[in-house]
């Protein structure tokens, strides 16, 4: 068995294609809807979630995977006097856990997920599974050592500190799990999307796993999901393999050799360092779509990706990244800054506000000289129970793909190109507003991209 093909997927795992638009404000209140006419019938609140999952022959699987890794399911059993120690967990179903057998290779199929993890174990050598201690020899053992490693870096991607129902969970668009990926995100938990449905009616984590079922316990909540969670790739990985909206922006990224902006990947050791993660730890990126950039006047686009639009490009890039800063809806925090986070939304009390507006500024890769402007709502929907629709802009433009969590941070899709703050080929005043602020890219933006500034990208 090639041990290196189960360590990509934890050192630099590729992203599950995801769709550019939500299904609108009404998927929020979705999923109460469905829990409502599907009720568990069986009362198994007195139960912790691990005995749950070893009561029900639907999880034998991952029963098996957390015995093999051994520390989690404490967490799974662990209880204490008046609920003080509550968590969530996602929990995928056998049928989850049976990666496709297609012909060729499919990204999302076979190679970074929990059902991978499942098959090895299922059909593996039996020094995977037998530990003999010292009488075995020190390859086997470190194999086995790396294997839990993964294992149980995934697993905590299916675990949140805290306990949510499913009607609970569509309060919020992101939450902290258990998993801490070395420095990433500055040291913060790697984070999951929610977001309800309305055909049919349910909830979606990271947009592609689906809640099939839920129960309480008596140390949280157990949901079944119909396949497993995916830790985040890097922001470049993740908008790299997003082609169907981001081609172009991938492109242009690579064009300009900004990817160690928005990249932090596993490199092994070589003749110049050691093996570690490198690249930008913590990052924000507002990805312009393919048809944000075909919205772009004909010949300013064709200029942008010759030799002569090289510094343009590179500087509009940096125009829609923020460096050393995580930007969500309901988020956000700057590195190093007294290690504090800015909570638009105290997750800690995520019920208690039911609407909020919220406007900041952050720095963009152009420096303090050149901020975004962002804009958060979060409006309940009335008289939907449970119904709350949340939208951003930056520079006025609307956020159409929102919160999309990397490794290293946040990226959002945007169907503009932000225009960075600049002046008129006259000498005029900053254009900053216009119907279409690239109309007279001629007059100023050759100009501009020749100026020297101290910016990332």
């Amino acid at each position: 068995m090639r041990l290196d093909i189960l360590v990509l997927p934890l050192l630099a795992s590729v992203s599950v294609a995801r769709p550019l638009l939500s299904l609108g404000a009404l998927t929020e209140w979705a999923f109460n809807s469905a829990q409502s006419l599907s009720s568990d019938v069986d009362d198994r609140s007195e139960q912790t979630i691990w005995e749950q999952l070893q009561a029900d022959e639907h999880y034998t699987r991952l029963v098996k995977l957390l015995k093999f890794e051994g520390s989690i399911l404490k967490d799974l059993d662990k209880t204490q006097d008046n609920n003080l120690y509550e968590i969530t967990f996602f929990a995928p179903t056998n049928e989850a856990l049976h990666p496709p057998h297609r012909g060729g290779r499919h990204l999302q199929d076979d190679e970074h997920t929990l059902a991978t993890l499942s098959d090895v174990l299922e059909t593996s050598e039996p020094w995977l599974l037998d530990d003999k201690g010292d009488d075995d020899d020190d390859e086997k053992k470190r194999r086995r050592k790396i294997f839990k490693m993964i294992v149980r870096a995934v697993l905590e991607y299916h675990i949140l500190p805290f306990s949510f129902s499913g009607g609970e969970l569509v309060h919020n668009k992101t939450y902290e799990t258990a998993l801490k990926i070395h420095s990433a995100i500055d040291g913060l938990p790697q984070r999951l999307r929610v977001e309800g449905t309305l055909l049919p009616p349910g909830i979606l984590i990271n947009w592609y796993a689906r809640i099939v079922a839920s129960s309480e316990a008596k140390n949280g909540h157990l949901h079944a999901i119909n396949h497993p969670l995916l830790p985040p790739a890097s922001i470049f990985d993740e908008v790299f393999f997003t082609t169907r909206w981001a081609s172009t922006t991938a492109s242009a990224v690579q064009r300009v050799h900004g990817n160690r902006f928005i990249d932090y990947s596993w490199h092994h050791s070589n003749e110049s360092g050691k093996s570690g993660f490198h690249g930008a730890p913590i990052a924000t990126f507002y990805t312009p779509s393919n048809e944000a950039w075909e919205r772009l006047p004909r010949d300013l686009h064709f200029f942008l990706f010759t030799r002569f639009g090289y510094r343009a490009l590179r500087k509009v890039l940096a125009y829609h990244y923020v460096p050393h800063t995580l930007v969500l809806s309901e988020l956000v925090h700057h590195k190093d800054h007294d290690k504090k986070k800015e909570w638009v939304e105290d997750h800690l009390d995520a019920f208690a506000d039911d609407e909020f507006h919220h406007e900041f500024e952050v720095h963009s890769g152009l420096g303090p000289k050149a901020p975004l402007s962002v804009v958060v709502d979060k409006k309940k929907i009335h008289p939907i129970p449970d119904g709350y629709h949340t939208s951003m802009t930056v520079n006025g433009v609307s956020v159409k793909g929102l919160d999309i969590n990397a490794r290293n941070g946040a990226w959002h899709i945007i169907d503009r190109v932000l225009c960075p703050p600049h002046h008129h080929g006259d000498g005029g005043d900053k254009l900053m507003d216009s119907e279409d602020p690239w109309a007279d890219w001629q007059s100023w933006l050759p100009a501009w991209a020749d100026e020297e500034l101290d910016y990332q990208f």
